[in-house]
């Protein structure tokens, strides 16, 4: 098959629900370089407002369900829950990112109710699909149970990362100014990425051994607005620096440069992109033993992993690094070479260019 549709709810550029974005992105890319003619539909504008987004998301997939009978026929590619409203007669894959019968368990209030009402949307999608991609091992074993899918319409497609992109941009990147031991960590600010325990729980352990350490938090989201005040309520305005929302690609690049060490705290992950970001740039890893986290960053190859909400074990593993460089190194460049043998956009496509070539019409 020469031509296939993306349909995505989440803005190409980035904002809420940025790590979709960056794994879309990475899909039309991918399959362009491979010839397929791709045509995307996505949703171009963006909010921080978790609620008014979602509402705004479910009237563009209905919109676009309604009419996709109308469009040139081909196989669709849809995100999650975007393709709930196409007919029956729409052939489609589900690109399961969000696993939102997952992520229910961190939700609260309205928000928890939105996650709720996506996931069953998105079981729904994943059912009425011809086949449904994951990006771990991880997922795939939370869609059969969660969504009752049968393990052969599952398939484990890794996400990916343009290397030789990455590689242009932190070359490029300003050389670094800041000396002190540096703690990166990239990430949207939902409560499962355990950001607050970070700050609070972890990172004054990690003074108590390296004072003059200090920690860069990048993303923006849900919980940003808590963090900051926290940041201050604790008295660690001098050695934590909220960012904010840095766009994906070459903006992020020169955090990595200035970074010694990375961590992604999540207690729940389906991939983590950033992970590759941080490897790629040669920075060793800690993290829990969460999710997808032991799939993609192996402990005690390319990261030092905790036990998940053991945060002082988590903080032993960052001080441990920031303190033995050596290892950091060891870590680091066995991260590179991963992410060169088995991340790379061009050879993690093939699962989904294999089905497309298989679709026929």
């Amino acid at each position: 098959m020469k031509h296939c549709r993306v349909v995505t709810s989440w803005p190409l550029e980035g904002g809420l629900g940025s790590g979709t974005a960056a794994v879309a992105n990475g899909v039309i890319v991918a399959l362009r370089q491979r010839g397929v003619g791709v045509e995307t539909l996505e949703f171009a504008e963006s909010t921080e407002n978790y609620l008014l987004t979602t509402v705004q998301r479910l009237a563009f997939g209905y919109r676009i369900g309604r009419g996709m009978n109308r469009r040139e026929p081909m196989p669709n590619v849809a995100f999650d829950q975007d393709g709930f409203f196409f007919p029956a007669n729409v052939p489609h894959t589900c690109m399961l990112q969000a696993m939102y019968a997952d992520i229910i368990r961190f939700e609260r209030g309205l928000i928890g109710g939105a996650v709720r009402l996506l996931a069953r949307m998105e079981r729904r999608t994943a059912e009425k699909a011809a086949a449904v991609f994951v990006s771990s091992e991880y997922t795939a074993r939370k869609a059969a149970q969660l969504y009752a899918l049968p393990a052969a319409k599952i398939r484990v497609m890794s996400n990916g990362l343009f290397l030789d992109d990455w590689r242009r941009w932190l070359n490029a990147a300003p050389p670094r100014t800041d000396a002190r031991p540096t703690l990166l960590c990239v990430a949207r600010l939902y409560r499962r990425k355990s950001v607050d325990r970070l700050i609070a729980d972890a990172w004054p352990l990690v003074l108590g051994k390296i004072p003059e350490a200090r920690l860069l938090v990048a993303g923006n989201g849900l919980e940003f607005e808590r963090l900051r005040a926290l940041v201050r309520e604790r008295g660690l305005t001098s050695s934590v620096e909220m960012l904010g929302h840095i766009p994906a690609g070459a903006p992020l690049a020169p955090l990595y440069r200035a970074a010694d060490v990375f961590c992604l705290p999540s207690m729940q992950e389906n991939f983590g992109v950033v992970l590759l970001e941080a490897m790629a740039a040669g920075l060793p890893i800690a993290a829990f033993r969460a999710g997808a986290v032991p799939e993609v960053s192996r402990d005690g190859s390319e990261a030092l992993l905790a036990e998940a909400d053991d945060f002082p074990a988590l903080a032993e593993r960052i001080a441990h690094l920031l303190q033995n460089a050596g290892e950091g190194r060891r870590l680091g460049a066995a991260g590179m070479e991963r992410v060169e043998r088995h991340y790379r956009w061009e050879r993690v496509i093939e699962p989904l260019a294999d089905w497309l070539a298989q679709c026929q019409f």
